[in-house]
């Protein structure tokens, strides 16, 4: 009999875009809860950024109202975010919110 796993959600962190600074900005300090096989960056504020998963290097870039999805096949173990990554944001200051949420999944 196989496996199956159930779908659980990181709580949402939302991060306020009057906060960037134009350096590597962190978006969740505590990194991720779980180890997840997707990641959504919403950009609902009035600048584009570049989102970094090592603090130094550009990795994406989300544009002013457009949502950043990156996502493995549930079923793939080895297809996740590591528990604990940081995300990081690089932008000018401005109005609206950036939100990370992030999917994961357990055993039932």
């Amino acid at each position: 009999m196989s496996t199956q796993n159930s779908i659980h959600a990181i709580e949402m962190i939302h991060f306020d875009s009057s906060n960037l600074t134009g350096g590597y900005d962190v978006l969740n300090a505590d990194g991720l809860d779980e180890a997840c096989y997707m990641l959504r960056i919403t950009n609902d504020s009035g600048t584009d950024v570049i989102v970094s998963y090592d603090g130094a290097t550009n990795h994406d870039y989300v544009r002013t109202g457009e949502v950043l999805q990156i996502y493995a096949i549930p079923s793939y173990d080895r297809s996740n975010f590591k528990k604990g990554t940081i995300v990081y944001l690089v932008g000018n200051a401005s109005q609206g919110y950036i939100y990370l949420s992030g999917y994961y999944k357990l055993p039932c």
